[in-house]
């Protein structure tokens, strides 16, 4: 189907066109006139058909970062995120890494595919590890990746979190805990 545009494409008079790119400047057709132009558009991060590789909570403080391998089945992993309000207030930011600890061929896999798919990754996230359901969606998404990685470095269980140095904590620590323990480096 996109190769069928492509050659729609060619040889034709580009359309007008005005947009801001993401270096803050301002483009337009006119830019480019006389010239030979390929246009690619890319999606603005953290909107529909970008594909994210982690589903972050970033704190408007960040001190710390951390990864951490979830499963929204997980009951540890949703008291984990029952508690991201009081981890994002103290400058740490999560990224949200997918493990689905029943493997790649388990209901759970569908769920968390259909979190990276969503047009919300964050708020299906947020409403699977509150036991609510979410559309069932499928497109191009990490998750295999994530698991795979995952595997590789040792994880068996969820939450594993990850800090910024590579120390790596399997199961689940309070928020005041971990705070504790990332400020005292």
């Amino acid at each position: 189907q996109g190769e069928e545009m492509v050659k729609k494409m060619v040889g034709k008079k580009c359309p007008k066109f005005q947009g801001e790119c993401t270096s803050e400047l301002s483009l337009s057709n006119k830019d480019f006139i006389g010239s030979n132009l390929v246009i690619y558009f890319y999606p603005k991060d953290s909107t529909p058909g970008c594909t994210n590789e982690s589903i972050d909570f970033i704190s408007s403080n960040e001190r710390f970062k951390l990864k951490i391998f979830t499963d929204v089945s997980c009951s540890y992993c949703r008291l984990l995120h029952s508690e991201i309000d009081q981890y994002l207030s103290n400058g740490i930011t999560i990224n949200y890494l997918a493990f689905p600890r029943d493997g790649l061929d388990s209901e759970v896999y569908k769920d968390m595919v259909s979190v990276w798919c969503s047009l919300d990754p964050k708020d299906s996230l947020n409403k699977l590890k509150k036991g609510e359901n979410i559309e069932s969606k499928n497109c191009k998404n990490p998750v295999e990746e994530h698991f795979r990685k995952g595997s590789l470095i040792g994880i068996t269980g969820t939450p594993t979190i990850i800090l910024e140095d590579g120390t790596k904590f399997s199961g689940y620590i309070p928020a005041n805990e971990l705070i504790k323990i990332l400020e005292s480096g």
